[in-house]
This record gives C-alpha cells, sequence and structure tokens, in this order.
C-alpha cells in the first residue's frame, strides 16, 4: 500500500513539473568589443495551451539608450506537453562602458512572470602603437580592361555621322549641278467630246459582241450613258441630273427634228428595257447604237472647248524643280545638324571611357 501512495506521489510531482512556468533572461556572452553582437534571450517555459504574452517585444522600448538593436525573433521548442518560447535579440554598442538591462515581465495565462536583471561590458579594441610594420607601397595607376561592347555603340555613332556627311555632300553637289531635278512632262491632248464618246462606244462594241440578250439591260445602260455625257460635254446640259424626259424635252427645243426624234427612241427603248423588261433584237440593238453615233457625227462640228487658264508644262517643271530643290536643302541641313550631334555624342562617351 505505501509503494502504491509513493508511486501516486511521484506522478502527481512528475505534471505538477511539467506544469509548473519558468521564466528567465540570459545574455550568451558579458564582454564584448565595441560593435560586436551580444545575444539578450528571455526563455519562457509553459505547459501545453497556455497563452504567452511579451508586450513590449516588438517595440524595444524597454531597450537601455546607447544599445542597438540589430535583430530580434521568437523560436518555439516543443517537449510533450510543455513548449519553450525564446525571445531573442541580437544588441551591440558603441560606447565603451558597462550597459545594464532591465527586468523583462512575461505574462503567461494572465499571470506576470518577472525576470532578473542583466550587465554587460563593451570594451574598446587595443591598438599597439609600439608595433611597427614596414610601410605598404603605393598602387600604380591601373588601366581597366578593354572591352570591346562597351566601345561599339560609340564606332557605330561616329560611322553614321559619316555617312550622313557623305549624304549631305552628295546633295551638295547635285544642287550645284544646274540639271533639273524633275524632268518635264509631255501634256496630254484632253479628248474632244466626240472622240472620248466615239471611244467609248467602240469599248460598248467590244465587250457586247456576241453576249446574246444576257447583258441587254447593261447594253442599253452603258449607250445611254455615253449619250448623256456627250450631251453634258457637247452642249453643257446636265443630262447626267435629268431623267430621260427631261433630256428629250431639252432636245425638242434645240434644231432637227428628226434627229431629235431618233434620240427619243433610244431613251425610251433604254427606259423599257431597264424597267419593263423589254427585249430586243441584235439588229435592233445595232440601229440604236448607229442613231448614237449618227448623232455624235451630226453635232461634232462647231464645239469649241473652254479656254481655262492653264500653267505651262515649262511653269509646271520649274515650279516643281523649286521645291525639289528646297527639300534637298533641308534634307542637307538636317543630315549636317545630326551629324555633329551624333559625333559630340560619340565624342562624349570615348572620353569617358578613357578617362
Amino acid at each position: 500500500m505505501k509503494k502504491f501512495f509513493l508511486t501516486i506521489m511521484l506522478i502527481l510531482v512528475a505534471v505538477l513539473a511539467s506544469a509548473q512556468v519558468r521564466v528567465k533572461a540570459v545574455l550568451d556572452s558579458a564582454k564584448i568589443l565595441i560593435g560586436e553582437p551580444i545575444h539578450w534571450t528571455v526563455m519562457v517555459d509553459a505547459p501545453k495551451g497556455a497563452r504567452v504574452a511579451y508586450a513590449h517585444f516588438a517595440d524595444t522600448t524597454n531597450v537601455p539608450h546607447g544599445i542597438e538593436v540589430m535583430e530580434q525573433h521568437i523560436d518555439t521548442v516543443r517537449n510533450g506537453n510543455a513548449y519553450t518560447l525564446a525571445f531573442r535579440r541580437t544588441l551591440t554598442a558603441w560606447d565603451a562602458r558597462n550597459y545594464e538591462l532591465p527586468a523583462v515581465t512575461v505574462q503567461v495565462d494572465g499571470k506576470d512572470y518577472t525576470t532578473g536583471k542583466l550587465a554587460f561590458d563593451v570594451e574598446e579594441v587595443k591598438v599597439d602603437t609600439a608595433a611597427t610594420a614596414p610601410a605598404r607601397p603605393g598602387d600604380g595607376i591601373q588601366k581597366p580592361p578593354f572591352q570591346l561592347s562597351e566601345w561599339l555603340p560609340y564606332y557605330g555613332l561616329c560611322v553614321l555621322a559619316l555617312l550622313l556627311l557623305a549624304v549631305a555632300y552628295a546633295i551638295n553637289l547635285r544642287l550645284k549641278n544646274r540639271k533639273p531635278l524633275v524632268k518635264r512632262k509631255q501634256p496630254e491632248r484632253k479628248l474632244l467630246p466626240h472622240e472620248k464618246a466615239m471611244r467609248a462606244i467602240e469599248q460598248v462594241k467590244a465587250q457586247n459582241s456576241g453576249a446574246g440578250n444576257a447583258d441587254e439591260k447593261a447594253y442599253y445602260t452603258a449607250l445611254t450613258d455615253i449619250l448623256r455625257e456627250y450631251l453634258e460635254d457637247r452642249f453643257g446640259i446636265k443630262a447626267m441630273e435629268m431623267t430621260s424626259a427631261e433630256i428629250v424635252e431639252t432636245l425638242r427645243r434645240e434644231g432637227n427634228s428628226e434627229t431629235n426624234a431618233e434620240l427619243e427612241r433610244v431613251f425610251a427603248t433604254a427606259d423599257l428595257v431597264k424597267f419593263a423588261k423589254y427585249s430586243t433584237q441584235d439588229n435592233e440593238k445595232n440601229y440604236y447604237l448607229g442613231n448614237v453615233v449618227d448623232y455624235i457625227e451630226e453635232t461634232k462640228a462647231g464645239y469649241q472647248p473652254s479656254m481655262e487658264p492653264t500653267v505651262s508644262a515649262e511653269e509646271e517643271a520649274d515650279q516643281r524643280n523649286r521645291r525639289a530643290r528646297r527639300i534637298l536643302l533641308w534634307c542637307k541641313y538636317v543630315a549636317i545638324v545630326v551629324a555633329l550631334a551624333l559625333a559630340a555624342v560619340a565624342a562624349w562617351g570615348i572620353t569617358e571611357l578613357m578617362n
């Protein structure tokens, strides 16, 4: 029975010991040189599930003046039903004297636990003034290694500047030459109204030869359009903007009634084909085409083209040459300015590399 109670007492002592809370502060050294690191660690042993709070660990307000906090972190080590928290700070100081670290209060499950105060000494680095050492000779002037990749961009700028200067020189030689820069265009003779109409009729003949009735609507549309353009060019009638009836009414006020009657039949047949799906034979198509040709031949005489102020070919060529010379002159100036700018950039870069 005594052994049984003894065993129970040992188990309770072990449980109570494992559940005991311990808080202590330690330093890994009591003496350092100026600028050396020292570690200040607050260790908390607590049972599993305990809530641990250290209010001043993050803001370092409890660190004395003259001590610099270089680093701080928290380590956790679990040990069965207990665990150990280590609040570690790395400190250093720059004045040789004794430093005292204050007591630290840590809460475990709402209860305060306070550590003791700690202190450490900071010593100066002793210099042996009596020791002599041979003087070290001064280093000579070292030339930086040559790297082609650093020089290539500036060489490229120099080459580009030379090319631009060559272009400017070539432009200058061309401007000194009195030969015209632009060749004179041969003036094209404007077709007379009847010539323009007869060319269009020949195209209509070529397009509709052997086509049968498949393109009959297109045929009469082209034929009346040719006639409308001829009336507009020859007599100034705005036929392209008028209906067939308006054109016929206008022609009736003109001279030859027999010729006008033939044109009226052309317009009437064309309207029937385009709008009433009327069909004609090949001989009828040729007949109406012949009427249009006859009308053009009868009315082509006496046409006087309108006198419009025109610029002669020589004057137009002179104007184009003057414009071309001005453009080349500006190109020469731009090439020179850009070349000088590139050369200046290249010279500055090469100077920097040589220094």
